[in-house]
């Protein structure tokens, strides 16, 4: 039987030369469920509306990705500004690293103040200590020196704004790439694009964002972003080739999927995210906080997303129901459901092919406690990414992070 790094050992590349986390697939993981409930998780966590906090941020987002498409060429950019012309779309990914550029920044004055604090404490005693032995202390200085003030220091550089467009370019592009693959008819409750323009300009249109976000990228001045994301697309291509050749057969198969899910979805969130620490110079504690926050929701995400396939329809999802099905995939709720219904495991392999299978895959599913255990192993990654947020400092930020993990996995589109 094949491992599941034979499959992708093909696509490896050279060693990176920047320190990079990455991602752990725990089998037993599958299993996980949230130790604590919402209440708890949110105990001691200011309300704050993520998306209120970066709203100006977003309305200047689009407008600013439609002048960095600016092309001498009008069909191929009306083409690739087609989705930022429209006002569907969560834009979960500019919105977290916005979030986190801010909190982690935020954390940084946080500890600047704390080690000022301590070091005004440690003098105060000192003097106390000298002067209760009748010694000098004229030499020590007791005046107020903490003078970090928030409101003099940007919570978000521009360079992480940046970053902010160039992860929804990135993504667009790869939406762009994945509705032509899967020969998609809606796409955020709209036509896709290789409806409405063809296959080849769809394409064409994909290529042309990840060039400009390319070219924005190198612009960033930074060689440990620009690794960073252009293993992203790396990622996303060898995340496509996994779901296509997918074969995996027993316990490996969940670990596959989980991969697959990185490569496709978490990294573009867990590296964007890591990114934004990287441009802020943080430590890298705080670099590790952010990929594990970011992978977290990134696999959660897409655990939802499938669940999802299974419970809306084209006008509540954007796109047709049980569209993995269709495309012959086998996500979570399919690889639950198979441990009380074996018979899917065949219908798994044949890739849902016969007349009849998807109805009667469907049924397994809606008749199994999967959607259930999806759900549940959403939550125990929320709970993660949640821990990994807590870490920070106190910020409305931080708090806004926690609120929008908790609104990702509570979905209902």
């Amino acid at each position: 039987m094949k491992s599941v790094d034979s499959v992708i050992v093909d696509l490896a590349v050279d060693d990176s030369l920047t320190w990079m986390p990455q991602p752990k697939f725990d089998q037993e993981f599958r299993h996980a469920k949230c130790g604590s409930t919402e209440a708890e998780l949110l105990e001691g966590i200011s309300k704050v509306d993520p998306f209120s906090l970066v709203e100006d941020e977003l309305k200047k987002m689009n407008s600013n990705i439609k002048d960095l498409l600016g092309s001498d060429h009008p069909v191929l950019s009306t083409v690739a500004n087609y989705f930022f012309s429209q006002e569907g779309g969560k834009k979960i990914r500019p919105v977290l690293v916005i979030l986190f550029a801010r909190a982690a920044n935020a954390h940084v004055l946080a500890e600047k103040r704390l080690a000022a604090q301590a070091d005004l404490d440690a003098r105060k005693k000192l003097k106390e200590l000298k002067q209760a032995k009748n010694m000098e202390t004229n030499d020590i200085d007791i005046s107020d020196t903490i003078n970090v003030e928030p409101e003099k220091e940007p919570l978000v550089e521009s360079r992480q704004l940046r970053l902010a467009e160039i992860t929804e370019m990135i993504h667009t592009a790869s939406l762009l790439h994945d509705d032509v693959i899967d020969v998609a008819d809606t796409r955020r409750g709209v036509k896709s694009v290789n409806q409405l323009f063809g296959n080849k300009l769809a394409i064409l249109a994909g290529d042309f964002l990840l060039a400009r976000a390319s070219v924005c990228l190198a612009r960033l001045r930074s060689l440990e972003v620009v690794e960073v994301l252009s293993t992203v697309i790396e990622h996303l291509v060898k995340g496509e080739v996994m779901q296509m050749k997918s074969d995996m057969k027993g316990p490996e198969a969940f670990e596959y999927y989980l991969r697959k899910n990185y490569y496709k979805t978490g990294s573009l969130i867990a590296n964007s995210v890591l990114a934004s620490t990287m441009l802020g110079n943080h430590s890298e504690e705080v670099q590790e906080i952010a990929f594990e926050y970011g992978e977290a929701i990134g696999q959660a995400f897409q655990l939802v997303d499938d669940a999802l396939d299974f419970e809306g329809s084209l006008q509540s999802l954007g796109k047709p129901a049980l569209n993995d099905l269709k495309l012959g995939f086998a996500t979570a709720p399919v690889l639950f459901a198979q441990d009380d219904f074996p018979h899917l495991k065949v219908m798994i392999e044949r890739k849902f092919s016969l007349p009849g299978d998807i109805d009667e895959a469907a049924e397994y599913v809606q008749n199994s406690k999967s959607i259930t255990q999806t759900r549940e192993l959403a939550m125990a990654y929320i709970e993660r990414a949640i821990n990994a947020a807590k870490r920070l400092h106190p910020s409305p930020e931080r708090d806004a992070l926690i609120h929008l993990a908790l609104k990702i996995v509570n979905r209902s589109c």
